[in-house]
């Protein structure tokens, strides 16, 4: 091999390793890891949240595989009650949020830090907490209802399945 192929592989490697780090890598993020706020920048104690099956969005008001995710989130949402919390939470600006904050009837926050300092480096991406407040499972990616349907199966008690 000579050495402008040896130079290649590595820059290959290397390249290979920084996308993959940095765009399809999940991090396991821990639910007190998170912090946010509401719309109106008052403090939000993410411990709130634990009792009850927990879905976390990454998202953003100019992704469209974000936007069309939301009815989605809607039907699973409507179907179990308020056994389950969506929180969708953005790094944007809270004049752009309430229009969806007034469509939907999910609890949008905004992040008191970058969504790089917690790893999420796609839009959108989802994470999925037990009522424990424990990590299940995580997807990058724009969500279909089948597989939203999935992914909800493994955080919600047993009892709360239709």
């Amino acid at each position: 091999m000579n050495l402008f192929s040896k130079l290649l592989l590595i820059l290959f490697i290397v390249g290979f390793a920084y996308y993959y780090f940095k765009y399809m890598r999940k991090p396991n993020l821990k639910l007190n890891e998170i912090e946010i706020v509401t719309l109106d920048g008052d403090f939000i104690d993410i411990k709130q949240y634990v009792g009850k099956p927990l879905v976390v969005n990454f998202w953003a008001t100019w992704c469209g595989p974000c936007i069309k995710e939301l009815p989605n989130f809607e039907k699973i949402n409507r179907q179990y009650g308020g056994e389950l919390v969506f929180l969708l939470i953005s790094e944007e600006n809270p004049a752009k949020i309430l229009p969806y904050k007034n469509s939907f009837d999910f609890d949008f926050v905004l992040s008191s830090k970058s969504f790089e300092d917690y790893g999420v480096n796609t839009w959108p991406t989802s994470y999925f907490y037990d009522n424990d407040g424990k990590l299940v499972d995580k997807h990058n990616g724009s969500l279909t209802l089948e597989d939203l349907e999935q992914y909800v199966a493994k955080i919600m008690p047993s009892s709360s399945i239709n």
